[in-house]
């Protein structure tokens, strides 16, 4: 979870600078706001691949987890039902 919310005040903070020179360049409007957003999201793909990386490691770490509870409750559930079946 910490390295989601880092990666994603990463690219917060690159879409603020983004704007802020844009901003500064005399850009204005609807075009400020999507060229900040186009070049924020080029900026955080090259320069944010590591924290990227962290982030999908994290992810698939919780799936993982959460499959092994789910395949563990599937596999106690089972065996009740069986233990039931039985005369």
């Amino acid at each position: 979870m910490r390295a989601f919310l880092i990666y994603n005040a990463a690219r917060l903070g690159l879409f603020v600078v983004a704007l802020a020179i844009l901003a500064l360049a005399g850009v204005g409007g609807l075009l400020l706001w999507a060229a900040a957003l186009v070049i924020s999201g080029i900026a955080s793909y090259v320069l944010l691949n590591g924290l990227r990386d962290k982030v999908s490691q994290s992810v698939a770490q919780r799936v993982n987890r959460a499959g092994a509870k789910a395949s563990s409750l599937s596999q106690r559930l089972d065996a009740g039902a069986r233990a039931e079946d039985q005369p």
